[in-house]
């Protein structure tokens, strides 16, 4: 037997499914990126290529304020070891009294100083945060072209590929000095190069498809319309039972499509009154 025998196993599958025996004796650990932790590394390529400065200012901004972390807790400790060794009357030591100040006028300037810090961090999050609209179109065209490779295994995309995608989109957008306008301009590039890049290698059949999902995706991040729409245009009435529903009106119509008007009869107001038309 080996001591501290440690043993690492990976997978390169999309989706494994541990049994619960297996999951019981392992730790396992997922490193799929999420839609959200996605977007959260997409805006800080966004701000890193439009804004550098903010994120340099963010660096030092964080080396500052674990820099008066340590501060303040070597301060501590320094305090504590003394009290501990103190062997008299506390008021009788110099020495401790002297800590005391220091430790105090120390503190309090510390603790003015991550103040300070804390302000600038809610300046630059608010000024990187512009930039978020850019993120979450990069996040929501990644998932649903990783949504492709369930069409067909051969479409699968890495995100080293998408986020070369990504960084291009941002080079080829139109200059604007308007920072609304050059957030709009990277959007439009950045949506149009990823569906041309991924148009490139999908089948004919499967190029409407994509166009399909893509514009739905796009209705759906914006509030255009609802879950429920987006789940109708995608399914129809194929979750439906035929013999369930109320008769066809004409039986030159296909079940197929009878199906698919009671659904949208359901799901959009608009078309309520089609089955009885």
């Amino acid at each position: 037997e080996v001591e501290k025998f440690q043993l690492f196993i990976t997978s390169r599958m999309p989706n494994p499914h541990f049994t619960p025996e297996l999951s019981a004796r392992v730790t396992v650990i997922d490193f799929t990126v999420t839609m959200k932790g996605l977007e959260d590394q997409l805006l800080a390529r966004v701000v890193l290529q439009e804004k550098p400065e903010l994120q340099e200012e963010r660096r030092k901004l964080l080396e500052e304020v674990n820099t008066y972390k340590k501060k303040i807790s070597e301060l501590q400790d320094d305090l504590l070891y003394r009290l501990a060794n103190c062997t008299g009357s506390l008021l009788d030591d110099p020495d401790i009294i002297d800590v005391l100040n220091t430790t105090k006028k120390t503190s309090a300037d510390v603790q003015e100083k991550l103040k300070n810090a804390r302000e600038a961090e809610v300046r630059i999050t608010t000024a990187c945060e512009e930039f978020r609209p850019v993120a979450d179109r990069g996040s929501l065209l990644y998932f649903l072209i990783a949504e492709m490779s369930t069409i067909e295994v051969m479409y699968q995309t890495s995100l080293a590929q998408f986020i070369q995608v990504f960084k291009l989109s941002m080079v080829h957008a139109d200059k604007a000095n308007i920072p609304a306008k050059r957030i709009e301009n990277i959007l439009h590039q950045l949506t149009f190069g990823t569906f041309l890049y991924i148009s490139r290698g999908l089948f004919e059949t499967h190029k409407e498809v994509f166009s399909l999902l893509l514009a739905l995706k796009l209705q759906l991040n914006q509030n255009i319309i609802t879950i429920d729409h987006f789940n109708c245009f995608l399914k129809g009435g194929a979750a439906l039972d035929i013999a369930s529903e109320r008769k066809k009106p004409k039986s030159w119509i296909p079940d197929a499509a009878w199906l698919n008007i009671i659904e949208i009869s359901r799901k959009l107001p608009l078309f309520k009154d089609l089955p009885d038309m």
